[in-house]
């Protein structure tokens, strides 16, 4: 599972969030003539961690989450 899809199936698991914008959450920007309310993730920043030994497989990333109402 990607890290995308494991932030949007976590916001999924929370019945509050699914009651005010049921399956509406969006990986990237929202679409014109989308319904709302919605929520958008998007990546802002992804860096590799460095050790003494050099770059590692292990990469640090940032994620901006936006609400969309009328």
């Amino acid at each position: 599972m990607s890290l995308e899809a494991a932030i949007r199936a976590e916001l999924l698991e929370h019945q509050e969030i699914r009651d005010i914008v049921g399956e509406r959450i969006l990986l990237g920007g929202i679409p014109e003539e989308f319904a709302l309310p919605a929520i958008t993730a998007q990546m802002i920043s992804e860096r590799s961690l460095q050790t003494l030994c050099g770059l590692t497989d292990v990469r640090e990333a940032a994620y901006r989450l936006d609400l969309w109402a009328e």
